[in-house]
């Protein structure tokens, strides 16, 4: 409305790049993209149709069309997840474009790291889930540029009060020790795996289980508190049984 009434006569600018709502300029440090709201403060803004990530004048990722992350003609704020790992690394800066042309690079450089890898749905949420067959999950964070964590590559199962059923040490028929272990995925995006069939043992069998998954672990039940940070839980639930063959 804004545009409308006040067409813009030139590009947007970008006065201050933020991790905390807009109060403070984002530190050098970095920028998690799975769990911080990336937050664009500037003028003419309310006209933005993209919004570039870029590593010195190279463009790592282009969000577009970018109408739905406009607050009004001075913010617009990118949601956790909506920055994918092609964006990840040192350095970065942050550029829009409206119809006249595009912003100088905001003020602020920061590192973009992963974070966590976050599940939203499953292809049987609420469902009977079959451990024989393949389980498509969909989320965020499944793929990441950092050395040892490129990918979803472990999981967990676990019951509705969070305790694990099915971990590291069930897998090898012995008690549980609640740290997640080794399952093959196809990571088809950044934003789409497949766990392949039978990557869940018996241990899961039971109602309201639900999947947390994890592109590190470590060695270590003493440490499990750093691994949770990189396991995530979908928002819903599902039952896994037996395949039954008549």
């Amino acid at each position: 409305v804004q545009n409308s009434v006040v067409p813009d006569v030139g590009p947007p600018t970008i006065t201050m790049v933020s991790d905390d709502g807009g109060a403070n300029p984002i530190a050098a440090q970095t920028l998690t993209r799975t769990e911080e709201t990336l937050t664009l403060i500037g003028n003419e803004l309310a006209s933005v149709t993209a919004v570039e990530i870029m590593d010195g004048n190279l463009v790592v990722q282009t969000i577009l069309p970018a109408q739905e992350y406009v607050v009004s003609n001075q913010r617009i704020d990118i949601p956790a997840g909506i920055i994918s790992d092609a964006a990840e690394g040192n350095v970065r800066t942050v550029r829009v474009w409206n119809t006249i042309g595009a912003s100088e690079a905001g003020p602020q450089e920061f590192k973009i790291e992963a974070g966590k890898p976050v599940i939203t749905a499953s292809d049987f949420d609420n469902q009977v889930y079959d451990r024989a067959q393949t389980l498509v999950v969909q989320g965020y964070g499944f793929k990441s540029k950092a050395a040892g964590e490129t990918r979803l590559a472990y999981i967990r199962v676990d019951d509705a009060d969070g305790s694990a059923v099915d971990d590291n040490g069930t897998g090898f028929s012995l008690p549980s020790d609640g740290l997640p272990r080794a399952a093959a995925f196809e990571v088809i995006s950044d934003r789409l795996a497949e766990l392949s069939m039978d990557s869940i043992g018996a241990a899961a069998d039971g109602s309201n289980r639900r999947l947390r998954v994890a592109r590190k672990t470590v060695a270590n039940a003493a440490d499990l508190d750093l691994s949770l940070i990189h396991i995530s839980e979908p928002t819903r639930r599902y039952a896994i049984s037996y395949a039954v063959l008549c």
